[in-house]
């Protein structure tokens, strides 16, 4: 009788595992066929950038695609839940009312910087 327990359980831990792996695979939104993932994509007012250097604080030095070094702002909803370090590719709104300044909206992963490396968003 153990031992058919063992089974069962065996059995439903691995159906939970595919069933965890589905949800994970549709909620980052991975392709089974391609592998490729849906990435964010920068709106109107917002620009692709690497980051050049930590300032300190929540400041760090960008260089965006535009052209234009400026300096970003990390705000408070991303100050301790997102690393950030030089050499990350980020999304930065740059301000209306100062060019030379942008909040960093959205830090992508290395793979994420590769797969937009691939499709040619960025150099």
């Amino acid at each position: 009788m153990r031992r058919l327990s063992g089974c069962r359980r065996l059995a439903s831990s691995y159906h939970a595992y595919h069933v965890l792996l589905l949800w994970w695979v549709r909620r980052n939104g991975v392709s089974d066929e391609t592998g490729r993932r849906n990435l964010r994509m920068p709106n109107d007012d917002e620009v692709f950038a690497v980051v050049k250097r930590h300032d300190g604080g929540n400041h760090v030095t960008l260089q965006c695609a535009d052209g234009e070094e400026r300096m970003g702002r990390i705000p408070g909803r991303m100050k301790y839940r997102t690393w950030i370090n030089e050499g990350d590719v980020v999304l930065a709104e740059p301000w209306d009312w100062q060019d030379e300044k942008a909040n960093v909206e959205w830090r992508y992963s290395d793979q994420d910087a590769d797969q937009l490396r691939e499709e040619g968003h960025i150099e």
